[in-house]
Formats: C-alpha cells, sequence, structure tokens
C-alpha cells in the first residue's frame, strides 16, 4: 500500500510522477469535493484560468504526460523501433499483446525475445503482458491456455504485470440484456480467478464506461470488476476533451471509491466505423494542445482521486500523428482502423 494523499490510501502503482521525477501535487480542494456531473465539469473546465491553467496554452508538453500506451501485433518476435519511440515520447507503461509464440519464446529462455522485452524495460519504464478474448468469459473454470501462459510469464518476473483487455461487450450475447447476466458473471469470475493465480501482480484491466452503470449484485459491473484489480484503463473514446472527461465521471468515482488507480484512454488509432472516437486525424499541434488540456484538467481535479496518466490506443496510431507533423493528413482507408489492428474493440458505449 502506498501513500497516495493525506487521508486516503490507494492500491498498487506508487504515487504519479511527472518524466521529471517530481511528485503531482495533491488538489485537497478536490478531495473534498469531486466532481460529479457533466455541468461540473464544465463549471471546472471554466474556472481553469483561475487555477494557473489555460485552456489550449498548458505549459506541460506531450513528452511530459504520464502515459501508457497499448501495443498490438507482435512486437517480441517481429520487434520494431518501439524503444526508441518509447524513449522520444517519454512512455512510462506498456500495454504490449503477448502472442502465444512470443510467450512461449520468453519462457523458454530464447535470447532474442528476452533481450526485447528487457530493452522495453529500461529506464524504469513497465511492461505489462497484454491479453484478453471475449469468450474467455464463457464459463472460466480454468485460465484459458493463452491467461495461463500470460500469467505464468508474469510469474516468471518477464513482465511487470498483466494487462486484461477481455471486452466481454463484443460478444454478440451482450446485446440481449436476457442473455448478458452470464456474461456479467464470467467477467467477475474470470477477473477472480487470475488474481487468485496472481496474488501480488499488479493487474491493470480495460473497461468500457458502459461498465459503470450496468448493475451486478446489487452493486455495478464496475465496481465488482475493480476488486479483482490493481487498476483501471477506462476507455472513454470521444474526440472531444469534455466529453472524454463527461462520459468516464461514473467510472472515476467508482473506481477512486475502491482506492484504485486509474488511466483514461484516448484512441489515436483510426476508426471510421465509429465517429467521433478518435483523435486520427487531427493534426499534431491540435492533438498535443487537446492532450495537454485534458491531462492538466484531470491532474488539477483528480490528482487526489487515484489518476495515473492517460492510456493511448495504440502505438500505431501514434506513429502515424507523429508523422503527420503539422498538417491534417486526409483519412487514408487502407490504413489499419482500430478494429482492425484489435477487431473486437467497441469504443461506442
Amino acid at each position: 500500500m502506498h501513500g497516495f494523499s493525506k487521508g486516503r490510501t490507494f492500491i498498487g502503482e506508487s504515487h504519479p510522477r511527472h518524466s521529471d521525477g517530481t511528485r503531482m501535487n495533491d488538489t485537497t480542494q478536490f478531495r473534498r469535493q469531486a466532481l460529479t456531473s457533466r455541468r461540473m465539469v464544465l463549471l471546472a473546465a471554466a474556472s481553469l484560468p483561475s487555477l494557473g491553467i489555460k485552456a489550449l496554452q498548458a505549459n506541460a508538453t506531450f513528452t511530459k504526460i504520464a502515459k501508457a500506451v497499448w501495443v498490438w501485433k507482435d512486437r517480441i518476435l517481429a520487434p520494431d523501433d518501439l524503444a526508441s519511440f518509447c524513449e522520444r515520447y517519454q512512455i512510462g507503461v506498456l500495454f504490449l499483446y503477448l502472442t502465444l509464440q512470443a510467450g512461449e519464446s520468453l519462457l523458454s529462455g530464447a535470447d532474442n525475445a528476452r533481450k526485447t522485452t528487457a530493452s522495453l524495460r529500461t529506464g524504469g519504464r513497465r511492461v505489462y503482458a497484454c491479453v484478453g478474448e471475449p469468450d474467455w468469459v464463457l464459463e472460466p473454470l480454468r485460465l484459458p491456455d493463452h491467461l495461463g501462459l500470460a500469467a505464468r510469464a508474469v510469474s516468471a518476473g518477464l513482465f511487470d504485470g498483466l494487462h486484461l483487455d477481455v471486452e466481454p461487450h463484443a460478444l454478440r450475447a451482450w446485446h440481449d440484456p436476457s442473455s448478458r447476466g452470464p456474461l456479467l458473471k464470467g467477467t467477475v469470475e474470470l477477473l477472480a480467478l487470475v488474481r487468485s493465480t496472481l496474488p501480488d501482480a499488479a493487474i491493470d484491466a480495460a473497461v468500457n464506461p458502459a461498465f459503470a452503470v450496468e448493475p451486478y449484485r446489487g452493486e455495478t459491473f464496475l465496481t465488482a470488476l475493480t476488486r479483482h484489480v490493481t487498476s483501471i484503463s477506462i476507455m472513454s473514446y470521444r474526440d472531444d476533451v469534455l466529453k472524454t472527461i463527461s462520459q468516464a465521471m461514473p467510472s472515476i468515482r467508482q473506481i477512486s471509491r475502491l482506492r484504485r488507480r486509474w488511466r483514461l484512454g484516448v484512441l489515436v488509432d483510426p476508426n471510421p466505423d465509429e465517429p467521433g472516437t478518435s483523435w486520427s486525424n487531427r493534426s499534431i499541434a491540435d492533438f498535443d494542445s487537446a492532450m495537454d488540456d485534458l491531462d492538466a484538467i484531470l491532474r488539477s481535479q483528480f490528482s487526489a482521486l487515484g489518476y495515473s496518466g492517460l492510456a493511448f490506443e495504440g502505438y500505431d496510431g501514434l506513429k502515424l500523428i507523429e508523422q503527420k507533423q503539422s498538417t491534417v493528413v486526409p483519412r487514408n482507408e487502407s490504413q489499419p482502423s482500430c478494429c482492425s489492428a484489435n477487431p473486437r474493440r467497441k469504443c461506442s458505449t
């Protein structure tokens, strides 16, 4: 247990820090009065100048934002310039997709695989093994083979933790309220099974904001899931700063009550099928400015409530934005969308 602020203790990761190593300031004003509605979020945004934060003129640069990044495809057996990209943008956490082949190579001691993961963990960067499939929640009596492999890799110290991206809402049965109950139960049981397998590990889970309003056995589905993990990544995917925060508010309240840390998701992979969710078509100047604003608001309002930075989906989308420099590039339909990189990802609630 690590002290996070006077009177509150958060489970799991150490106190959030800026890239220069300094602690983020506790905001006792907002510890006493957390934002609880879109109206209050809008009022808070209007008061930014009084807090010393100017919209579109945030002092923090993109490199100083505490960042996690989802990395899809196999970058362990087929490495690219991911390590140098992480250094360039001071990325502190990776949710690194672990294929079965890469996991087996790591556990067998293959030099190339272990050298790649070791290079990604330099400089204090934490690398989580990222796995997950929706059908894992169907009667989870034991860990699926892929998940069991990832758990063994975490137990062996090859990763700093486990990131679960299960997404039961991608199953057809989720959309029928009469058949959703078993999926809720199966997801909670799966996370409980993972926690019993890895009792001391850092476990992060990606969640849809809709989980915060889904009832489950006298509480919400999100609350039930959060009890079994160390931290949460909220996939509040909107291409507008205030809409992103507003959609995430119920999740933030519930996660903070359980004293877990959380990150706010930002979609940068192209997603033409769900307009209004991705930042992929913004210029790098607009994107950097918006991310500075988003992080500044979250730090000023929620540092005492477990905020641990932004989580970007994904690495390929960030590289595309980097390549744009300061101009907007028309959408190239041949570029992989977030749904082709991770076909089950559903951004809308």
